[in-house]
């Protein structure tokens, strides 16, 4: 959908504006303001829309060569799960991941050191990755699991909960799969609830601006009709 309102945008600036500031490009009569911006953003966007679309692309092709950088990627990922509302999401996001590994392959009796290195390489977020394969190493050193996920503070505190909870009980397999599941159920709840919020928001966004441009080219019409009467 907004890719289709992004079509109907260009073909008005490119098109529709240009054919109305022809019309009365011989008429002397002055006009109107939101009429002369949006030629002269016509103008600009014809003239260097290549530019544009080159631009656009190089940045996208130099965003992805820095994030093949591993340390890089690491800072950036790092920085992504701060950010207010999708920063949650990603943390959560992995952390149910990462869980749902170690359940299924700690409850079919996979060593413990084993399990955590599989679940960690599962982690798209290198910065949480980073922080599953220090807590393998304190595994590793003899620290409870629970613990070693305690001190890693981008892990979400329910997994080192529900991990502290199933090495007291000896189920550590059915309470990771209980934060893995309650994990996925917050991804999903936030994130119907981003996409509920952001959907409208786009629409009256595209909205305005198809309207301010049909407003540009109709303001000029109807100034001449009042000007004939």
């Amino acid at each position: 959908m907004s890719l289709v309102a992004v079509v109907i945008v260009l073909f008005l600036v490119t098109y529709v504006v240009p054919q109305v500031a022809h019309v009365f490009a011989g008429s002397k009569r002055a006009l109107p303001l939101l009429t002369v911006l949006m030629i002269g953003m016509s103008n600009f966007v014809r003239s260097y829309g290549w530019l544009m679309l080159i631009a656009i692309i190089a940045a996208v092709l130099t965003a992805r060569l820095a994030l093949s950088n591993a340390l890089f990627r690491q800072k950036f990922d790092a920085a992504w799960l701060n950010l207010p509302i999708l920063g949650r999401l990603a943390r959560s996001y992995n952390a149910a991941r990462f869980a749902n590994t170690l359940a299924m392959l700690s409850g079919a009796g996979v060593p413990i050191l084993k399990a955590l290195q599989a679940a960690a390489e599962t982690l798209s977020n290198q910065a949480l990755r980073a922080d599953a394969q220090d807590a393998l190493v304190l595994v590793r050193e003899g620290a409870p699991l629970a613990s070693a996920l305690a001190q890693k503070k981008r892990f979400p505190p329910l997994l080192a909960m529900f991990a502290r909870l199933g090495e007291q009980t000896g189920q550590l397999p059915v309470m990771l799969g209980r934060a893995a599941k309650q994990l996925s159920t917050e991804v999903q709840r936030r994130a119907m609830q981003l996409a509920t919020l952001l959907e409208p928001l786009l629409i009256v966004a595209m909205g305005m601006v198809v309207m301010l441009i049909v407003l540009a080219v109709l303001m000029p019409i109807i100034q001449l009709n009042q000007l004939v009467k």
